[in-house]
């Protein structure tokens, strides 16, 4: 999962609440405000037609950079649509200017993603409230509203950098867990779970230049019994990086046990005998462990309609063929392919 769709989901419905929290405050406050003899300008509800049109777009929108842009855009509609309604309530709205303008700095901190962003709408939320009221700020004392801005600001910032980090945080850890869960304790490529995931994806493409090969280690119980544990370990994680080396796109994992799988892209079946030529050849020569080993190994074509259950029957029933016919080869649709 990358970042992006991480945090969409993390801030999907937080974002939505807190939308939803500055529309409803400001048609409600349009209703109970009693210096709105007037009514609302016409440029106060285009204001708020801008807030809910914001929301709407982020909650549908399909790209990230649109959803994290618009989420500027809401902040910056609600900041005028509220400037607007206290301009239109005469003196009486002076007092709320400063109030309105950290709440809306403060509440704004959870629409965003990125530190910088939220920087930016923060001192657009204090330059629009306050654009052309510098009567107000003398008023107030210039001294005291700085101190008001540079504290609402510095607080905003950090609480979104801390929310930022626990987002980011929260994906890390997630992804350790996902990666301890789908990676082979002993070898370090990917476990059964892993490799049965990217079959499906495969599967879902039905394309017929993939193909699956089921590999088991020849003789393997007797290299254990004969060498022991450790060397036949050794063995395991020696195929696993000989598998690494020749399919560095890493759709391969350990089945379990003896046996790994692979899903191996091919032109034709000739170029695919080619590769588990140059695989079963590798892992003759390798001396590496201090003993010599092979595999024997089956391969199933993906046919539409097929589910990872059927290339895995269909592969280990030629692997078994590959065994029976004297181990040290591979097997595909009942003949060998190479050995």
């Amino acid at each position: 999962m990358t970042y992006q769709t991480h945090i969409r989901q993390m801030l999907q419905l937080p974002n939505v609440l807190a939308q939803t929290t500055g529309i409803l405050g400001w048609l409600i406050s349009v209703l109970i405000n009693p210096f709105l003899s007037a009514g609302v300008p016409l440029c106060g509800w285009l204001a708020f037609g801008g807030m809910v049109g914001s929301c709407l777009t982020m909650a549908t929108a399909r790209r990230f950079v649109v959803w994290r842009l618009f989420a500027l855009v809401f902040v910056l509609f609600e900041a005028l649509a509220f400037r607007f309604q206290i301009l239109q309530m005469g003196e009486p709205g002076q007092a709320w200017m400063i109030p309105m303008a950290i709440v809306i700095t403060l509440g704004s901190t959870i629409l965003f993603s990125h530190v910088l962003d939220y920087g930016i709408a923060a001192a657009a939320v204090w330059l629009l409230l306050f654009y052309g009221q510098m009567d107000l700020v003398a008023a107030m004392g210039l001294p005291l509203f700085v101190v008001m801005l540079g504290a609402s600001l510095a607080l905003g910032v950090l609480l979104n950098a801390t929310f930022v980090r626990i987002v980011a945080s929260t994906l890390e850890l997630k992804e350790n867990y996902r990666r301890q869960a789908e990676t082979d304790a002993l070898t370090g490529i990917s476990n059964r779970r892993a490799l049965m995931l990217d079959m499906e994806q495969v599967c879902e493409e039905a394309s017929p230049s993939w193909y699956f090969a089921m590999l088991d280690i020849d003789d393997f119980k007797r290299i254990n019994d004969r060498f022991g544990h450790d060397v036949g370990d050794q063995v395991l994680k020696e195929i696993a990086t000989i598998l690494g080396r020749h399919f560095p796109a890493g759709r391969f994992g350990r089945l379990g046990g003896e046996e790994f799988g692979m899903l191996l892209e091919a032109e034709d079946e000739r170029y695919l005998a080619q590769r588990l030529q140059a695989l079963l050849d590798d892992i003759r020569s390798n001396t590496s462990t201090g003993t010599c080993f092979s595999f024997s190994a089956g391969v199933a074509r993906l046919a539409p309609g097929y589910q990872p259950s059927d290339l895995l029957k269909q592969a280990d029933g030629e692997l078994y063929q590959a065994k029976r016919a004297g181990k040290d080869r591979v097997h595909y649709r009942g003949g060998m392919i190479c050995g």
